[in-house]
């Protein structure tokens, strides 16, 4: 990632100050190996430094239940289930 960054497709002067392997794998082990039901309960939610984070993180990508839904039925379609 380092070396596609760094002048590669983005052309950044600098990846310091990005996270380490570790650091960005740590909160997905954390969720990995937990045994909190307060954790385990909250399928579907986005998680960040061991936090829950709000998803929309700007108003144009907050979730449209009806566009959902017509894409839903999209694949339903697409792949024979009506």
């Amino acid at each position: 990632v380092q070396e596609a960054l760094e002048g590669g497709r983005l052309g950044l002067p600098s990846t310091d100050g990005f996270r380490t392997a570790a650091e960005g794998a740590d909160t997905i082990v954390f969720l990995g190996s937990t045994d909190r039901s307060d954790i385990l309960s909250q399928s579907g939610t986005m998680w960040f430094d061991r936090q829950k984070v709000d998803m929309d993180i700007v108003s144009s990508t907050r979730s449209n239940p009806e566009l959902k839904e017509k894409l839903w039925q999209k694949a339903v379609t697409y792949v024979g289930l009506d």
